[in-house]
């Protein structure tokens, strides 16, 4: 059995991708192998039902291994656009960039990080931009963006 830890469908994953590969190396070894994904509850999902917030009309996306400058002016773009984004970030530093950039644009945003999501220690935090800019939360976080 092989356990991944993450939301599988997100394109920083690359899970489906490597099980597709292993798969194919398994049946050669062993024509009867099979593989089977059990993802848990996405971190964007949790979030959103914690905060009672639909994300049909959100943009979802990750900077989670991709937190370039070009990706975090990317991530500010759709927040200027969409009502809502669901972010999952690297840490501290990915929420402290966009707010920084947000503030530079006059973008105004109310903003929910939660660290440790479906644990004991889980935190989840509600900000303005100005407060973001100084966010010391540990950890990977999934943000959730409501432009004002």
């Amino acid at each position: 059995m092989i356990y991944f830890i993450s939301d599988t469908h997100f394109h920083h994953s690359n899970i489906i991708k490597y099980c597709n590969k292993a798969y194919d190396k398994l049946r050669l070894w062993d024509g009867s192998a099979t593989i089977t994904m059990l993802p848990g509850v996405s971190s964007v999902s949790y979030l959103a039902a914690r905060l009672f917030e639909s994300y049909d009309n959100a943009k979802l996306v990750s900077l989670h291994g991709w937190n370039s400058l070009h990706n975090i002016e990317s991530l500010a773009d759709d927040i200027t656009h969409f009502p809502k984004v669901f972010a999952i970030m690297s840490g501290a530093g990915d929420l402290v960039n966009v707010a920084k950039v947000l503030r530079k644009r006059g973008i105004a945003a109310d903003i929910f990080a939660g660290s440790d999501l479906s644990y004991e220690s889980e935190k989840i935090e509600h900000m303005k931009v100005d407060e973001a800019c100084g966010y010391k939360g540990n950890g990977l976080i999934t943000v959730l963006f409501k432009r004002i």
